[in-house]
């Protein structure tokens, strides 16, 4: 049971960062509204996994896990970010 946990994060930090780049491309060209992006990256995270069946683990209720997972990393991790870069520029955490 551990290494199904340890190999389904595994592959969901694989993947997030390719969701990230997804999400936000969506999001410059305007295609979906903000307040939609976290779906969004959920959705995006399961599809990207399912389409990656070589992964080690490559059950289909792994893959979605693990696409749920990067997803919810992908939300994450760009909010910290931006969090971070505006902290950067002098401004609070809430003029994001």
């Amino acid at each position: 049971m551990g290494e199904y946990v340890q190999g389904t994060i595994a592959n969901g930090v694989v993947i997030a960062p390719i969701v990230t780049i997804v999400v936000q491309s969506l999001k410059q060209m305007n295609k979906i509204p903000s307040n939609l992006l976290p779906v969004c990256s959920l959705l995006t995270g399961v599809i990207i996994s399912c389409s990656l069946m070589e992964l080690p683990g490559g059950s289909i209720r792994s893959l979605i896990v693990s696409g749920l997972v990067a997803g919810a990393i992908a939300c994450g991790l760009y909010d910290s970010v931006a969090a971070q870069v505006n902290r950067t520029k002098g401004g609070g955490i809430n003029d994001a």
